[in-house]
């Protein structure tokens, strides 16, 4: 058995024990009409959600850059960082990394709102 599914069979054991001991009821075990009421309400939510979660990407995107930028700027001073600073390999590597996300959210900006 891989280590994987053993975590998943003890996480499926714990999860029935508590709820056998507070006496949760299962989704399966509730009369129809609530089911359906749910299903409805969770079909509702998904546009809303499905827009948030594009939302909440383009924010990500357009935060990235300015974090990065201090982050490799805070690695590349000695000073702040004393012995553990990075080598040069890691430098390239992360201002290539910024630049590229600098780049995905001008593009970003550049096709908002064209297209599909």
């Amino acid at each position: 058995m891989s280590i994987s599914a053993s975590l998943n069979r003890r996480l499926n054991m714990a999860t029935s024990a508590i709820q056998e001991k507070s006496q949760w009821r299962s989704v399966l075990a509730t009369p129809s009409s609530a089911t359906q009421h749910m299903r409805r309400r969770s079909c509702s939510a998904w546009p809303a959600g499905r827009y948030t979660r594009k939302t909440a990407a383009v924010v990500n995107g357009i935060c990235a850059v300015p974090m990065m930028v201090a982050i490799m700027i805070i690695a590349n001073r000695p000073k702040t960082m004393g012995n553990h600073g990075i080598g040069r390999g890691l430098k390239v590597l992360g201002w290539i990394a910024t630049f590229v996300m600098l780049v995905a959210a001008v593009v970003m900006f550049a096709t908002m709102g064209k297209g599909s």
